[in-house]
């Protein structure tokens, strides 16, 4: 993680974080997109495939 992220997220700079990227799509067309840097201690996720 580079400087500005971690002084933002409170971290040291090279520390690990997740980098996730969302995609949301209306009529086979992207519509929202969403980038964010998460802490990895900060959040527990699960993946549920359909």
């Amino acid at each position: 993680m580079n400087k500005k992220d971690a002084s933002l997220l409170e971290r040291t700079e090279g520390a690990i974080a997740m980098n996730l990227e969302r995609f949301a799509y209306g009529n086979e067309q992207v519509i929202e997109f969403t980038s964010s840097f998460v802490a990895d201690d900060k959040y527990k996720y699960t993946v549920d495939l359909v």
